[in-house]
Formats: C-alpha cells, structure tokens, sequence
C-alpha cells in the first residue's frame, strides 16, 4: 500500500525491506518510471528534483493517492505538498507513514471497515458483509492489499512486488478463484475482480448472493 520513489537504489532497498519488516506492503522504483506505474494509497517522494515537485503533486493528485516529501531540509517548493519528512539521510521511518496512513483515511491498521469490508487485523481474517471468510494467511494478506487500495487496480507484477510473492499469473489467479469461492459459500459476491488491466477489490453493491 506504499510506493515509493527514489534514484538512490542503495537507499531505496533499504527503505523498502525496513518497511517490509515493519508488516507494510511497499514497492520502489526510480523516478523514470513514475508515469507508468499505478500509486496505491500512499506515494513516497524521497529527494525528488526540486523543479518537478509541483508537477509530482498535481500530477499524482489526479490520481487519488496520497503524497508524502521525503526532504534532506526544508526548501520552499514543499509549500506544494500537504505531508512533508525531513530525513537528512532520507530514510524512512514507518511510524511517520503510519501516522500520515491515519491522519488523512482514518484507519487505525488493525480494524477497518472499508465499504462492506472488514479488515481484521488481530483475527487476521476478513468479514464480508458480516460473514467471516475464514482466509488463509496468504489469502487474507491479498484481499487486506486490495482493500486498503479501493478503486485501484494492479498488474500482476506489480502484486508481486508488493507482496514479495514470486508467481505466475496462473498461481495467483488460483488464489483469487478460492477466494472467491469463499465468498461465494458465504453468499457474497467476489471480493477480487479482474479486469483486462489487472486485479482489483470488489467496488462492492450491497446485494448479496441469497
């Protein structure tokens, strides 16, 4: 549910596999391929050329994602984003994000209700429409990323990076199918939908399966 973008490779590693570890879904890339790729709730920003910040923010707003500066000091072209990190090293801590995740959807990360969908994170299990679909750990791991990234939806490599899986298409769609074959024992309709793009959660109608 983190993207982000930075040149420093090193650096950029490093910031990925912390927040990986800290439970967070996260993806980096160079700013060279900014254009190309979908941004899930939250775009990371570290030390981004000073000219293309305006572009950057107006450019991902449009794209309904939330935008975070990662800056070695303050400068005047930060007036141009809402949630602003000074790291002189530009690292990442991942309590910041979380903090920003909060401020600006409201989630607390552990019990969300998202739309018809219950993300519960001590029970790691989902609730949809009130029936529990008792996931596997995998399972529950990729609908919480498509929930939290409502009204998006992601290419099969890109799932991949984010959820540190390595896996054909052919597997992953598996996964998919018992999902929501789940759902459909539980007389919801499916909870991932796939398009001629990529995967995606359910913008969910409110009639269930009888």
């Amino acid at each position: 549910m983190i993207l982000i973008f930075d040149d420093n490779s090193f650096r950029l590693q490093k910031n990925c596999k912390k927040i990986r570890l800290d439970g967070f879904f996260v993806k980096g890339d160079s700013y060279e391929h900014c254009e190309y790729i979908t941004k899930p709730m939250l775009t990371v920003l570290v030390s981004p050329e000073h000219t293309k910040i305006a572009q950057y923010m107006r450019d991902f707003s449009a794209e309904k994602t939330i935008c975070v500066l990662v800056l070695k000091k303050e400068i005047p072209e930060m007036q141009y984003a809402r949630n602003v990190i000074i790291s002189p090293d530009g690292e990442i801590n991942t309590k910041d994000l979380i903090k920003i995740i909060k401020s600006e959807y409201g989630y607390n990360l552990c019990h969300d209700m998202i739309n018809y969908i219950l993300i519960d994170e001590e029970d790691k299990d989902v609730y949809f429409g009130n029936k529990r679909l008792f996931l596997t750990d995998k399972e529950y791991e990729i609908v919480r990323f498509f929930a939290y990234n409502r009204a998006k939806k992601f290419t099969i490599d890109e799932i991949n990076e984010y959820l540190h899986l390595k896996i054909k298409e052919t597997t992953f769609s598996s996964y998919i199918s018992k999902i929501n074959t789940k759902c459909y024992n539980q007389h919801r309709e499916d909870i991932i939908l796939r398009t001629s793009y990529g995967y995606g959660i359910t913008p969910v109608t409110g009639i269930f399966k009888l």
